[in-house]
């Protein structure tokens, strides 16, 4: 079982006031108090600051993925429809290029579209620019991702869903649906599967569900 947290350090500028470093410590403290050794989170560089990266940095449980480069809300799919193979594969190497003080100044190989969209021309982008995992989720269409499996652009073991409502959503509402009985049954298997949290909607709502809902289930073993 493997631990996606999207959205770092916010998706609206206007609500960075609460969608901070300092706050994201609290959440962090939280997945460590359970446990939690390592978790991947989706970093959007447009927003990013050199402070937070240097946090990161510094961080070992945090492996730190590319989500998207503006994940700009107005527009559904990161890469608009009339761009390149190329011209995305140059895109996604500026974005992550800065990112690369992380992970142990290794590289970026995990990437998460924003909205979970992605499509055949961005995928093939993506193993371009040397990533090796694309995670999915919710928006992620069926035809695209039987396309995803079938080019073998990703092993079964790199591309990875997250099924809404079991694996994907906020914590209250994942432990109000019984989501943490499928989750210990499947850490009973030798399954993979990815549980997506977003550090936004989790502060937003108050970050005693997200302690009520890691206290039901073993992912930190």
């Amino acid at each position: 079982m493997r631990l996606r947290v999207d959205d770092f350090p916010y998706t609206k500028p206007g609500e960075s006031w609460k969608h901070n470093l300092e706050n994201f410590k609290q959440f962090d403290a939280v997945l460590e108090k359970h446990g939690i050794q390592e978790y991947i989170l989706g970093v959007i560089p447009k927003y990013v600051t050199s402070e937070q990266l240097d946090w990161l940095a510094e961080n070992p449980r945090v492996e730190v993925a590319l989500h998207g480069i503006e994940h700009d809300e107005r527009f559904p799919n990161e890469f608009k429809e009339f761009e390149t193979e190329d011209g995305i594969y140059n895109k996604l190497m500026s974005a992550k290029a800065p990112l690369k003080r992380c992970n142990g100044f290794g590289d970026v190989t995990t990437y998460i579209p924003p909205h979970n969209i992605v499509d055949m021309k961005t995928a093939r982008a993506l193993v371009r620019a040397g990533f090796t995992t694309l995670m999915c989720g919710p928006g992620t269409t069926t035809p695209v991702y039987s396309q995803l499996k079938e080019s073998k652009l990703f092993s079964r073991h790199t591309l990875t869903y997250s099924g809404h409502p079991f694996f994907y959503g906020r914590s209250d509402e994942m432990l109000a649906c019984g989501a943490h009985n499928i989750i210990n049954d499947m850490l009973e298997t030798t399954a993979m599967s990815v549980i997506t949290l977003h550090w936004t909607w989790e502060w937003n709502i108050g970050l005693e569900h997200l302690d009520a809902f890691l206290s039901e289930i073993n992912i930190g073993g």
